[in-house]
């Protein structure tokens, strides 16, 4: 494996809001990663049909142990100011927030799939954050987009998403 030189580079599209790792010319990354802004659309997790976490038991555990390999390497590529950086709407409360939580014994449920194209995303989250209302809920996820053909994760999404409590 090549020595990994990550480039932040902020994208714009719409609603879509990506801060992209990617990696320098002539290196490998173990798997793509892509860090998207609070709420911003993702393809995967929210245009994807829904998928029953039970009928994914076997890939589901398979993706976890590849995540065991992967989740050192993931965790070097972000700091809590990345995660900062992430926060759209509680920016103030968030400026405190220093925390680079670990990535390893995370549990993952599928929540997505495309079964024509042997694709599966799995959620998990990673920390509670700080709220700018008490009426929301905010957390650092992170999601696995799996190649069930294949047995292998192909991108790691970290993000925030919030939740409206009722």
């Amino acid at each position: 494996m090549k020595r990994i030189v990550p480039a932040i580079v902020p994208l714009c599209i719409g609603v879509f809001s990506v801060i992209a790792c990617a990696p320098a010319a002539g290196t490998d990354f173990p798997v793509s990663i892509a860090f998207v802004r609070e709420m911003a659309y993702i393809p995967e997790v929210d245009g994807w049909e829904q998928c029953t976490p039970a009928g994914f038991a076997a890939d589901s555990q398979k993706a976890a142990a590849q995540w065991d390999t992967l989740c050192g390497w993931v965790r070097k590529q972000y700091t809590p100011a990345t995660i900062r950086g992430l926060s759209c709407w509680a920016k103030k409360q968030m400026a405190a927030y220093k925390r680079t939580p670990s990535l390893k014994g995370l549990t993952f449920t599928p929540i997505r799939c495309r079964q024509d194209q042997k694709k599966l995303v799995l959620q998990s989250v990673v920390d509670s954050l700080p709220v700018h209302d008490r009426s929301v809920t905010r957390y650092l996820k992170l999601y696995l987009l799996y190649d069930t053909g294949e047995s292998t994760i192909i991108k790691v999404t970290i993000t925030i998403r919030g939740e409206l409590l009722e």
